[in-house]
C-alpha cells in the first residue's frame, strides 16, 4: 500500500516523501567539521566545509539527494572575556551569504537553537525558526521565537531572505525548538517551551504559512526564566523528551498527538541523575539515551521503573572532555559531540586534542544495556573540531499516519482511491462565501467533510447530489480540504483557500 500511496501522492499533490530521501544526510558543525552519510549505503564520509561556528546553535538542511541547500553560521567561538556578536547569519550551499541573511535574531550558544523547515507545496522556499532566549537579548530585538523565509529560486538559485526576524512567540522561552510532521505528512509542527510555567507553544507550518501558535500548559513548571539543554523526538514523532541542565534533575518524557498536536503525560525518567544536558531516541523509540558532561546513561522506556538507567560509561580518562549533543544517524547510529571543557565560558580558538577531535558513538541502540555498544571519543573529525552542538534537525522522512482521522490531504486511505483529479471539481478557488463542488464522471458522493490546516474538522454532513454548495462565510481565513467519499468506498482530496 505504501508505493500506491507514493505514487497518488506524486502524480496528485506531490507532498509525500519516500524513505530514501537525504534532507538530513549532511551534518555541518563546530571548526569546518562535515559529516556525509550516503544517500545509498548510509555509511558516514568526513569532509570539510568553512563554517566557523559557536558553541551550539547549527542547522543545515539539503535536497532530497544529499546536496546542501544552506546553512546558519555564525561568529567563531571566542576565548574568555572577549566581546563577541550575538546574531547569526545564513549561507548558501557554496559559503556565500544569503542576500538580506545576515543578522538573525539568534545567536551561537543555544541549545537546539534554530531549525530549517522546507514551506509545504512551495518549490525552493524555507522557513528558518529560531531562538532568542534573556540571556543574549539583543537590545531592540524581541525575545522568543522567530523566523525568516528563504526563497532560493532567487538570485539564479543562490537564495535570498525575503521575510527576516518576524517574532511570533514573544515570551521567555527555553533555548531549543523542535519539529515533527503534521499526521498528514506534508506540514510540520514546531514546539518550544517556557519551563518557568511549563507552557508549550506549537505552530502549525503548513502550505499557507504559518499558523497563529497555540499554547498549552502541561508538566513540571520551575520559577526560571529559561533552561538549557536539548528536545528531541523520537523517529516516529509520538514521543518527545527534554533536558534541563541547570534547573533539575532527570529527564521529561511527554507524548505527542501528530493530528492534535496534543501533548499529553509528562514522565520524569531517572530523577537522580544530575545535570542531563544530550538526548537521542534509538530508531525504534524503545530507549532513551541521556548524557551529563561528564556521564552517559540508557533509559528503557519499555521497563515501568522510572528509574531503570544503566550506566555506558564517561570521559574521565579525557582532561577537559565533557558530552554534549546526540544525534541519530542515517546508518542507526547515535553520534555524540563532545568539547573543550573547563572553568572559563570559552576555550581558546587555537584548542585541538582528543576531546573535540573525535565524536563518540553508540553502535547498537535499539539494543539493551551494555549490548548497545558505547565507544566513546573513536570517531575520528579528520582534524576538524566539534563544539558541544550538532545540526538541529527533524526526521525529514516521517511519512503521514496511514488511515489516520486526521489525514487532511487523504494520503493515508485504503487503495479504493479512485481517480483523484478526474472526479472532482471545486470552485471558486480562492473563494469568500460560497465553494461549488461537482462530482464528475457518474460517481456518486457519500459524505463530504471540511478539514482547516490543523487537521480539525470544521462542516461534515451526508450528500448524493453531483453538485453542491457549501457555505463557507463561518470559516476563517486560511487554507482547508475538502475530502469527499463516494459510495463506492473511494476518497478524494482538494484543498481551497478561504479570503
Amino acid at each position: 500500500m505504501k508505493q500506491f500511496l507514493i505514487l497518488i501522492a506524486f502524480i496528485s499533490i506531490n507532498v509525500i516523501k519516500s524513505y530514501s530521501q537525504c534532507e538530513g544526510n549532511l551534518w555541518l558543525f563546530g571548526d569546518s567539521a562535515a559529516i556525509r552519510f550516503d544517500c545509498q549505503s548510509n555509511q558516514p564520509i568526513i569532509e570539510s566545509f568553512p563554517i566557523y561556528h559557536g558553541q551550539e546553535n547549527y542547522a543545515n538542511i539539503c535536497d532530497s539527494s544529499g546536496n546542501l541547500i544552506m546553512y546558519l553560521n555564525g561568529p567563531d567561538s571566542l576565548s574568555s572575556y572577549q566581546p563577541f556578536d550575538l546574531f547569526s547569519n545564513l549561507f548558501n550551499f557554496t559559503g556565500s551569504l544569503i542576500e538580506n541573511g545576515d543578522s538573525l535574531n539568534t545567536c551561537f550558544s543555544v541549545s537546539n537553537g534554530s531549525i530549517i523547515l522546507p514551506f509545504p507545496g512551495h518549490n525552493n522556499y524555507f522557513y528558518i525558526f529560531y531562538i532568542n532566549t534573556f540571556q543574549y537579548h539583543i537590545p531592540g530585538m524581541p525575545i522568543g521565537l522567530s523566523y525568516s523565509i528563504v526563497d532560493m529560486n532567487s538570485n539564479s538559485g543562490f537564495g535570498k531572505v525575503i521575510q527576516k526576524n518576524i517574532n511570533i512567540v514573544n515570551d521567555s522561552l527555553d533555548d531549543k525548538i523542535t519539529s515533527v510532521k503534521h499526521g498528514n505528512g506534508q506540514d510540520w509542527w514546531i514546539i518550544s517551551h517556557n519551563v518557568r510555567n511549563g507552557k508549550f507553544y506549537k505552530i502549525l507550518l503548513s502550505s499557507g504559512g504559518v499558523s497563529i501558535p497555540i499554547s498549552e500548559i502541561i508538566g513540571t513548571a520551575f520559577n526560571s526564566p529559561s533552561s538549557v539543554g536539548e528536545i528531541v523526538f523520537n523517529q516516529s514523532g509520538t514521543q518527545f523528551a527534554i533536558a534541563n541542565w541547570i534547573l533539575t534533575s532527570g529527564v521529561f518524557l511527554f507524548n505527542f498527538d501528530r493530528c492534535s498536536g496534543i501533548i499529553s503525560n509528562e514522565v520524569i525518567y531517572a530523577d537522580s541523575i544530575i545535570g542531563i544536558y544530550g538526548l537521542s531516541f534509538c530508531q525504534n523509540g524503545s530507549k532513551l539515551y541521556v548524557s551529563s558532561p561528564g556521564a552517559l546513561y540508557q533509559i528503557d522506556l519499555n521497563n515501568p521503573n522510572l528509574n531503570n538507567y544503566i550506566f555506558l560509561g564517561d570521559l574521565l580518562n579525557y582532561q577537559y572532555a565533557a558530552l554534549a549533543q546526540h544525534q541519530l544517524g542515517a546508518d542507526g547510529k547515535i553520534y555524540i559531540c563532545s568539547s573543550y571543557y573547563n572553568d572559563l565560558s570559552y576555550y581558546p580558538l587555537t584548542y585541538f586534542d582528543t576531546s573535540n577531535m573525535y565524536l563518540s558513538v553508540i553502535n547498537y541502540p535499539d539494543s539493551l544495556g551494555l549490548a548497545c555498544d558505547f565507544e566513546p571519543l573513536n570517531f575520528y573529525l579528520g582534524g576538524h573540531r566539534s563544539k558541544s552542538g550538532l545540526p538541529n534537525m527533524p526526521n525529514y522522512n516521517l511519512s503521514a499516519l496511514d488511515e489516520s482521522t486526521c489525514d487532511t490531504l487523504g494520503l493515508g486511505i485504503h487503495s479504493e482511491i479512485k481517480n483523484r483529479k478526474s472526479i472532482i471539481n471545486i470552485y471558486p478557488n480562492p473563494l469568500s462565501d460560497e465553494l461549488s463542488i461537482e462530482i464528475l464522471n457518474g460517481v456518486a458522493p457519500k459524505e463530504i467533510e471540511i478539514i482547516n490546516a490543523l487537521g480539525v474538522q470544521c462542516l461534515m454532513f451526508n450528500v448524493q447530489r453531483p453538485t453542491t454548495q457549501v457555505s463557507v462565510k463561518q470559516l476563517a481565513a486560511g487554507v482547508y480540504f475538502v475530502k469527499i467519499r463516494m459510495q463506492d468506498g473511494g476518497v478524494t482530496v482538494e484543498k481551497f483557500v478561504k479570503e
